[in-house]
């Protein structure tokens, strides 16, 4: 059976939310796909969100409950992010609740970590609910002052969620470091950008808002957003299935509310295409998953155009089935 927390309560509608208060932590809405939770917003000084999540199991009809999603979208007043909990199960959704209210209590000025030093108290507070490890990642965005020719945003974040901040070419001028196993490999010189995109470890987090790393410390980032730019927010139900260039280059072109319908139908896509491959092979999951890499992924073809390691659907991460948040701010 599974066990929901006693102060648990059904998760509202962001259309609703937003349209009462103007913020609000938003979960999804049950049995539907990120692309049909869609919902838009304004920050304070008029910059326009997007923003949009659901559960991974979304489209299953039986036995699961309402809140099933542990990715959490918070919309403040001068403040967006998205959270996404890990412990398992009810755990793993309440940690990432926690935290999500705790960043939309967050006044004006007030630092990220006030959120994190917050979250983790009531993580510690119930020792029946919350074992050491589970807790939650996050990425923030909080906008501040306009000036010619743009806006400053500050920017943290925990885990790998990602912020990534794009002109008004499309260009990616910065994104987040993920705080992970495969990002400090990287970082070593043990792994390739390349081969992260397809390493099985990338569901490993260094870092996180959680018992066990309490005392945490962030340094909050001060960007310059120009005029024409975007920035975006995803979790890494997001974020697994394409490289930072690739995301940036599919939003490109396109409204938000676009570019997230357009992001969760090729997440889909990649998804159902990686299944239908598995269910087709013999063999251990990850013995399977090391041979198509070997096969597809290795195999640079320039008779096709093929210039680098990628999978037929021309993507070169290894697609992943998780929840998803995604959030679009234009400038």
């Amino acid at each position: 059976m599974r066990r929901r927390s006693p102060d648990s309560q059904p998760r509202r509608p962001m259309a609703e939310l937003l349209q009462e208060t103007g913020v609000g932590v938003f979960a999804g809405e049950f049995r539907k796909p990120m692309r049909d939770t869609i919902q838009e917003f304004m920050l304070a000084g008029g910059v326009k969100g997007v923003a949009a999540t659901a559960a991974k199991r979304y489209e299953r009809q039986l036995n699961i409950p309402e809140d099933d999603n542990q990715d959490r979208v918070v919309v403040g007043r001068d403040l967006v992010a998205v959270v996404d909990g890990f412990g398992g199960g009810d755990n793993g959704r309440d940690a990432a609740q926690v935290l999500a209210e705790e960043l939309l209590r967050l006044s004006e000025g007030v630092p990220f970590e006030r959120a994190i030093q917050g979250a983790t108290a009531q993580y510690i507070a119930h020792p029946d609910k919350f074992q050491e490890d589970d807790g939650a990642c996050f990425a923030a965005c909080r906008v501040l002052e306009k000036t010619e020719g743009g806006r400053f945003v500050e920017m943290a974040h925990l885990g790998d969620c990602r912020i990534i901040v794009l002109n008004a070419a499309g260009e990616v001028i910065e994104e987040s470091e993920d705080d992970s196993l495969v990002n400090r490999r990287v970082k070593k010189g043990e792994l390739s950008e390349s081969n992260a995109l397809v390493s099985q470890q990338r569901n490993i987090v260094s870092r996180y808002v959680s018992i066990a790393y309490s005392g945490t410390k962030i340094t909050p980032r001060m960007r310059f957003v120009p005029n024409g730019g975007r920035v975006i927010l995803a979790s890494d139900g997001v974020m697994d299935n394409f490289s930072t260039a690739e995301l940036a280059r599919e939003a490109h072109g396109k409204t938000a509310s676009e570019a997230i319908a357009h992001v969760d139908q090729l997440i889909d896509q990649r998804v159902a295409w990686l299944k239908q491959y598995l269910a087709d092979k013999s063999g251990e999951k990850s013995l399977v998953i090391a041979r198509l890499i070997e096969e597809q992924w290795e195999s640079a073809d320039p008779a096709t155009g093929k210039s680098e390691n990628c999978f037929p659907d021309g993507f070169q991460a290894l697609p992943k089935r998780d929840d998803r948040a995604l959030v679009i701010l234009d400038f």
